[in-house]
This record gives structure tokens, sequence and C-alpha cells, in this order.
């Protein structure tokens, strides 16, 4: 009775120790937890200053009326480019809107973009989707925010709201 109860013993122990091994294997992998943002590395972050704009194109794009302006800007590289997530904002009818938006009324209704023309150069255009293309009659300011794909991908953020991005990755004024 006893040598069943051992072997009982025993072969229980031997099932245990190789299913928490093969639990262990599969089961449990160990897998880096994402960083707090507070001890993220956020000195890669390039950013501008805010940049007046002063100097728009008319131009069309897709038969619509539109303007652009070209702003030269080296640190927009293509290495830096390729490896980040460029983000563009302006402060538009006091308030900080990230690009693209529109914007409309009943008039007319304007969209925000843009693009990347060639290494180091951000164009910004302002495109007339309605109506005619009025514009605005003050000085705009743009600010460019480029993160590095691996912070990116780990802040959870809306990239939407400047506040946040402004806070979070400790951007001046």
């Amino acid at each position: 009775m006893m040598t069943r109860f051992y072997k009982l013993g025993i072969g229980s122990s031997i099932l245990m120790v190789c299913l928490g091994w093969l639990l262990n294997c599969t089961a449990f992998e160990s897998r880096e937890l994402p960083r707090p943002l507070a001890t993220m590395n956020t000195r890669d972050v390039v950013y501008s200053d805010w940049i007046r704009t002063d100097e728009w194109v008319s131009t069309s794009l897709f038969g619509l009326p539109a303007r652009a302006c070209d702003l030269a800007q080296s640190r927009l590289t293509a290495t830096n480019l390729e490896n980040g997530q460029l983000y563009v904002y302006t402060k538009f009818n006091d308030e900080i809107k990230s690009l693209p938006f529109t914007v409309g009324s009943e008039e007319n209704e304007l969209r925000f973009d843009y693009s990347i023309t060639q290494n180091t150069t951000l164009r910004l255009v302002e495109i007339g989707l309605r109506g005619s293309l009025k514009p605005a009659t003050t000085p705009q300011v743009f600010r460019y925010v480029l993160i590095p794909n691996q912070l990116a991908s780990k802040s959870k953020i809306d990239m939407s709201d400047y506040e946040s991005v402004q806070a979070v990755f400790s951007l001046g004024d």
C-alpha cells in the first residue's frame, strides 16, 4: 500500500514539474513593459520655433485654388523623416490646431495641410475647397514636431492635442 502512494506521489511530482516547465516555456514569456513617459528620453525630439509665414505663392492643387509656402528646415533630413513621425501645428483663431484640418463657413471652406517636397523643405498649403480662397489676413505661425518612431510608439497621447504634446515632450514656447 505504501509503495502505491509512493509511486503516485513521485508520478504526480514528475507531472507537475513537466507541466510547470511546459507552461514556463510557452505561456509565461517575459516581455519588456513600456516605460512610463517620465522615464523616456525625449532629447531626440526635433521641433522648430514658431515660424511666421509671410511669403505665400498662389497655385492650384487638383484644379482647386490654393496657396503654398515652402520652409527650408535643416533638421528635416531624410534620416530624421524616415525614423520619425512628423506633426505640424498652427495658431489659428486663438487656438493651436494640428494639420491637416478644414475650416469653413457658409461662403467658403479651407483645407490646411502640409507635405515634404524634398529633404529639408516643409511645404504648407491652404486649399480653397469651396467658394473663393480667402487667406487669413493676419500672419500665420507654424511649428513642426518630429518624434522618433521608438518614442512615438511608446507614447499613447493624442497628437492633435498640442498642449499634451508640449507637456509630454517638454517643448518650449
